[in-house]
């Protein structure tokens, strides 16, 4: 699927060439998946004991990324600057969506719990456009994004309720000096 977040981020430059970031982002990441859902962990009033198998067509989690990166530019001209950087990031879960198609259990749930974390590579190009302004752009993959069961799901498969997943992230922003 195709999600949409938003960030923002400081970095510091330790040399011409090595960075570190650290910064707060949000994003709505939707899975489409079928699992079953399991009504009877639910919360009043979509709880119901009846137990007749309801599988979700997706699953949206909405949640507050905290990551740390570290960057090495490789290619450095005059306007524009090549990087490769690494990162791990902190995933909070805020709620998630649980799309089924019976409006007694679709709907949002509230999490507020640490989900997991991810580690990514990367790559990216910086491009001054002004003394103040840097275009940037780049592309990262999750190598590793772990996630906590999921309480409102079952199955026989434990890893797999989970719903374990990998990313490829790509980024535009703008860069300006504090």
């Amino acid at each position: 699927t195709f999600n949409v977040g938003i960030g923002a981020a400081l970095q510091y430059r330790f040399t011409e060439r090595w960075f570190a970031e650290a910064g707060l982002g949000y994003i709505s990441r939707k899975l489409n998946t079928t699992v079953f859902l399991n009504q009877g962990a639910l919360p009043p009033p979509r709880q119901s004991f009846t137990m007749e198998l309801v599988t979700t067509h997706s699953v949206a989690f909405r949640t507050i990324e905290l990551p740390l990166t570290i960057g090495y530019r490789v290619i450095k001209r005059k306007k524009t600057s090549l990087f490769l950087d690494a990162g791990f990031t902190g995933n909070f879960l805020l709620n998630t969506y649980y799309e089924v198609g019976f409006k007694q259990y679709e709907g949002s749930y509230a999490k507020t719990y640490w989900q997991g974390y991810s580690v990514h590579i990367g790559m990216g190009a910086d491009h001054r456009i002004s003394k103040k302004i840097t275009a940037t752009a780049g592309l990262a993959y999750s190598l590793i994004n772990t996630m906590k069961k999921d309480a409102y799901l079952f199955g026989q498969d434990e890893y797999a309720i989970a719903l374990p997943h990998r990313y490829l992230r790509f980024f535009v922003g703008i860069k300006t000096p504090l």
